[in-house]
């Protein structure tokens, strides 16, 4: 290959906060494998190249950029909600294969730290990345809200404002909803397309993130629990501080 896949590898495990071990023991590889690569004393295949930086989190194009996969989220949701009904598909089953030869899974398919198998999910799911989401200016979300549950589809609210139910935030600022029609609910509530910058973020929903959504009596409707979790680790900002609260608060009431 003529990448520096060392320097690659090297820095797509700086960002996942990953140790070699564990990058391996996910990629199905030797540790001294990877420390190779990273060395530059070991020229990998295209597969083995590919292999280590999904058990990072991230692929490569022209750049390294995070891998968003929903079978990871997937894999995610049914290990920490085993009565979910979500179906399992052959790309959440080598997920949850992946993290059982990590030691992420107990020997019954449990999580041994639900925190990280949701971690990982959402490194995996970044939301800005996300298959399908559209970035608009802020507007306050309880206008966004209101056009939604007029509307009468499909939606969900997640991220800080959801999690803010859970933790202690100071004015969150970056809504997040999965709705089921991104134009018309970006018309009624008038919304502006941005480029860059935190903004209003309209997700299309889909059977992983309308799985487990709760409707409230103000006609509100919040995703599931562990899926904002998920989602606030694939934020920014302040984000993942909140989603390791909100998981300790669900761990503690839920038991072992």
């Amino acid at each position: 290959m003529t990448t520096d896949t060392g320097f690659v590898v090297s820095q797509a495990r700086m960002l996942s906060g990953l140790s070699r071990r564990q990058v391996a023991l996910m990629a199905g590889l030797a540790p001294s494998t990877v420390l190779r690569v990273e060395r530059g004393e070991l020229d990998p295949t295209i597969t083995t190249f590919e292999r280590v930086l999904a058990a990072c989190g991230y692929r490569y194009g022209s750049s390294l950029t995070p891998l968003v996969d929903p079978d990871a989220m997937l894999a995610a949701r049914r290990i920490l909600e085993p009565d979910s009904g979500l179906p399992a598909t052959e790309g959440s089953a080598t997920y949850a294969e992946r993290w059982e030869r990590a030691g992420l899974l107990a020997v019954d398919g449990r999580p041994k730290d639900r925190a990280e198998i949701a971690r990982r999910a959402g490194r995996l799911s970044r939301l800005s990345h996300r298959a399908g989401a559209r970035r608009f200016g802020i507007v306050e979300w309880q206008k966004v809200a209101r056009v939604l549950r007029d509307n009468g589809k499909e939606w969900a609210m997640t991220g800080a404002h959801a999690a803010a139910r859970y933790t202690n935030v100071a004015n969150p600022t970056w809504p997040v909803f999965y709705v089921d029609d991104i134009d018309r609910t970006a018309s009624d509530a008038g919304l502006s397309p941005i480029e860059t910058g935190a903004g209003t973020t309209l997700i299309p929903i889909d059977d992983i993130t309308a799985t487990g959504v709760e409707v409230t009596e103000d006609g509100a409707h919040w995703a599931n629990p562990w899926q904002v979790v998920i989602d606030c680790y694939g934020g920014n900002g302040r984000m993942p501080d909140q989603a390791e609260s909100m998981a300790a608060v669900l761990d503690s009431s839920s038991g072992p």
